[in-house]
């Protein structure tokens, strides 16, 4: 994001720890445009987007914000308007992955395992490169104190004061729609070692932990957590 001036951080997953203003160390991986053998054209801020003149496939008036080549030179991702796109090197969309927000960064990771993405809605969102499903998010205060990290199913992590940052919204047909502060799902869901286990591709303690349970999608529209006062 230093297009929009903003501040350098560093997160770490497994310390659960926010870093702001961190000292380069060489692990920082920027995307790239340009590679030997991948020339795309036309990515930044534009609806036609070309590899080697031929138009890669995107919906009518979807814009191109941001790309980056893989390090091996196998393909890249493209993060658009409304989605992130996968190609290998010729062209061919190998999977196409819904946002709702603009992707105004993206990243491949240096093991070619994960995307990493910046939205629009102020998130960070972890990708598996092999099928575009999303692993972990991350939301980050602009007091650069407070974040939140979870997963689709509803696992989180989270600082001091954290928890209050997002929440599910649940629609009740015609009644009024509910709202649920994660941190009323606390006692549920804070399971940070779960978040570690994700980026590792170590399903099976998540897998263990909702055959306990229930996922997220299942347990709101289903009950009425507690409310706050």
């Amino acid at each position: 994001f230093e297009q929009f001036g903003e501040r350098r951080a560093r997160f770490s997953v497994r310390e659960r720890s926010l870093e702001l203003e961190p000292q380069p160390d060489g692990r920082l991986r920027r995307p790239r445009t340009d590679a030997e053998g991948v020339e795309v054209v036309g990515w930044r801020h534009s609806r036609r987007v070309e590899l080697d003149s031929a138009a890669l496939p995107l919906e009518p008036d979807e814009t191109s914000r941001s790309l980056d080549i893989a390090p091996d030179g196998s393909g890249f991702v493209l993060g658009t308007e409304w989605s992130l796109r996968a190609f290998d090197g010729s062209g061919q969309q190998l999977w196409r992955t819904a946002t709702a927000v603009p992707a105004w960064s993206v990243t491949i990771t240096g093991d070619g395992r994960t995307v990493v993405a910046g939205l629009g809605d102020g998130t960070i969102r972890w990708y598996d490169i092999a099928d575009g499903h999303e692993l972990l998010a991350l939301f980050v205060h602009a007091d650069g104190e407070r974040w939140i990290a979870w997963l689709p199913e509803g696992f989180f992590a989270a600082s001091e004061g954290g928890a209050a940052l997002i929440g599910y919204q649940i629609n009740r047909g015609d009644d009024r729609p509910d709202f649920v502060q994660v941190e009323q799902l606390f006692d549920l869901y804070y399971r940070p070692e779960l978040l570690v286990r994700r980026l590792e591709r170590d399903e099976a303690p998540i897998r263990a932990a909702l055959a306990e349970m229930v996922g997220i999608d299942e347990l709101l529209p289903s009950s009425r957590p507690p409310t706050l006062e």
